[in-house]
């Protein structure tokens, strides 16, 4: 989804490189980059904790999608796409978060 983020902004105007280029990718990194930190170990509290950052992370990238493509920044076809990406990634979070919920804490040795 990252890489999606990143190409469909490398199109926008010059004058979005510093606003919501960047807002952008990096919603995008921070929805892996919670992801990733939250694997560290630390149990499925602070796990879901991580995950719901993420799912922040993914509404700020939907509205900044809605957006761009208000703006006429980016395609249809560009915004559906990554749309659907956003969607499928929420998707994903939510279905881990609920299975987390249902496990036992597994600790690590």
């Amino acid at each position: 989804m990252a890489l999606t983020i990143y190409q469909l902004t490398a199109t926008f105007p010059a004058t979005e490189r510093f606003g919501l280029v960047t807002q952008m990718r990096r919603a995008a990194v921070s929805v892996g980059s919670n992801i990733a930190e939250g694997c560290g170990g630390n149990g499925n509290r602070a796990l879901i904790a991580y995950l719901r950052h993420a799912l922040g992370s993914l509404n700020e990238l939907e509205f900044q999608l809605e957006l761009s493509g208000k703006l006429g920044y980016c395609t249809a076809e560009g915004s559906q796409v990554a749309l659907a990406e956003v969607v499928a990634v929420r998707r994903g979070i939510i279905a881990l978060i609920s299975r987390l919920r249902r496990r036992p804490e597994v600790h690590d040795a």
